[in-house]
């Protein structure tokens, strides 16, 4: 089944997944899942020009337009098969190369969007290909092989891997397993769009999207990032106008040694370890000044440009000092500001 892709790719973003697909798949079969993975790499090109955020929903087709390019390739080198094997392993490996896929788009969705922006879109893509409990998807992993979805529940799909083992075994020899293998393709492309249009619908999508967007907060965390979280039972609601310290009971600080999907895993100030749902993390530590400090800041300091122009220089030159950080001397500072002694 041949398909084309309806949008353009450009060639001055940086490419990705490089190593995806077929590194340890040896012969040609290994040569067929190389072929298999070439739309992929492309796909951050894909995502910038085709993705809509007011329409997450586009996501389907970038993702259905890659799996069926690739499939078109793959389909193309079956006749290069050596041996029975190699036609039965095929769909197994397509599994393995999609949970890669899945798992492995962080790259491609920060290169196509940036900070802030990528994580609801990359969580869309991630439900489609390996599956989403809310939303009660199994994925089309999970439609290929239930056991390698994120349910394990098994639909009973018609082209699933069990059922293309079934299909190609029929075949007396090698040139008829090939044939039933190319067609069982085939009909799986032809049927894959409504088969997730049906099983994840269009409002369905749209939640996953808005909820990713809220778990967030538009920020995108790491391993090694100093963040706020919510203890396990707070006594009292986050105030992000106050610093972590001033709210013991209900926010604690820590470090991010692991993120695996929604769940974070850290361990805090006190040697602590725990995880956390992205929606229980609040932010990073110092990565937000307070909008009313910041409305201060701004009127104070309109405020003495207008008095005296020259002791911006001033101000400029304590900002340089304390950037430094100096702990103890601006201790003292702070105290003569405050009108305490330092003797």
């Amino acid at each position: 089944m041949k398909y084309i892709k309806t949008f353009e790719s450009y060639r001055n973003i940086e490419m990705v997944n490089e190593e995806f697909i077929g590194a340890l798949i040896k012969g040609a079969l290994g040569k067929l899942f190389n072929v298999f993975s070439q739309p992929f790499k492309d796909m951050a090109n894909d995502l910038k020009n085709a993705f809509k955020e007011d329409d997450p929903n586009s996501m389907k087709g970038i993702i259905l337009t890659n799996l069926n390019q690739a499939i078109d390739g793959a389909q193309k080198e079956i006749n290069n098969l050596k041996a029975d094997a190699d036609v039965l392993g095929i769909m197994d490996n397509m599994v393995k190369s999609l949970i890669d896929l899945g798992n492995g788009l962080d790259k491609d969705f920060y290169t196509a969007f940036g900070k802030g922006k990528s994580k609801p879109a990359e969580e869309i893509a991630k439900a489609i290909i390996i599956g989403n409990k809310e939303a009660d998807w199994v994925g089309i992993v999970g439609l290929l092989d239930p056991n390698s979805g994120v349910l394990k529940k098994d639909t009973n799909y018609k082209f699933s891997k069990s059922n293309f083992v079934t299909q190609v075994n029929k075949g007396k020899d090698l040139k008829s397993k090939k044939v039933i293998a190319g067609k069982f393709l085939d009909d799986f492309q032809k049927d894959i769009q409504s088969q997730l249009d049906k099983s994840l619908t269009e409002e369905e999508v749209k939640k996953l999207y808005d909820e990713a967007k809220k778990k967030g907060g538009g920020v995108d965390y790491k391993q090694g990032d100093e963040v706020i979280y919510m203890l396990k039972e707070p006594k009292g609601q986050y105030d992000p106008k106050k610093k972590p310290e001033e709210q013991t009971e209900v926010v604690a600080v820590g470090k991010i040694d692991k993120i695996d999907g929604d769940t974070i895993s850290i361990t805090s100030s006190k040697g602590v370890k725990t995880e956390k749902k992205m929606v229980d993390i609040k932010g990073k530590v110092g990565a937000e000044v307070p909008e009313a400090d910041k409305n201060n800041l701004t009127n104070k300091l309109k405020e003495v440009s207008q008095k005296d122009p020259d002791s911006i220089k001033k101000i400029t030159s304590y900002v340089d000092f304390v950037s430094k950080g100096d702990k103890d001397k601006i201790a003292e500072v702070d105290k003569i500001i405050g009108g305490e002694s330092t003797v």
